[in-house]
């Protein structure tokens, strides 16, 4: 026959464990430090890493910075930006077309995909955009939201 607790010793006993279990998730947090921003010198590093891999291969590129955040949630801040580049260097290495169906490119809030469409603009004449045969051909026939977003940073 099992003993029983008294109610009352077990509650104590609950809240003991649940309030360790919040000041352990409290210490998790507080010890990864994400509100210390990145110095120059680690933005300077991190971006140059991960757009040197872009020069090579910018769906690698996009894996690396994946993983970077993973590590340190700190690149955040700067993500959305080193994302843009990639793009730049996707559309100018392999295309607006093969650059669109890389995995992964909407990370950073679609930077990636931004920066493709930017670099679209930077090459057509401004003159002679048709929007619909420029989105059709970024984004497909069915355009996301991310990538209607990215021909609005353009315009």
């Amino acid at each position: 026959m099992k003993k029983k607790f008294p109610k009352h010793i077990s509650r104590i006993g609950s809240l003991v464990i649940f309030l360790a279990l919040c000041f352990g998730v409290a210490f998790f947090f507080l010890s990864q430090n994400t509100s210390t921003p990145l110095s120059h010198k680690e933005v300077v590093r991190i971006k140059n890493n991960i757009l040197g891999i872009a020069e090579k291969n910018p769906a690698d590129a996009l894996v690396l910075l994946n993983k970077t955040l993973i590590a340190n949630p700190r690149v955040y801040s700067i993500c959305h930006s080193i994302t843009h580049s990639i793009g730049h260097t996707a559309y100018d290495k392999i295309g607006p077309v093969e650059a669109m169906q890389i995995p992964n490119s909407t990370i950073c809030g679609g930077g990636f995909i931004h920066g493709v469409i930017e670099e679209g603009f930077t090459e057509s004449d401004e003159q002679t955009i048709n929007p619909k045969t420029f989105v059709d051909r970024l984004c497909g026939k069915n355009p996301e939201a991310t990538c209607l977003h990215g021909i609005g940073h353009g315009f």
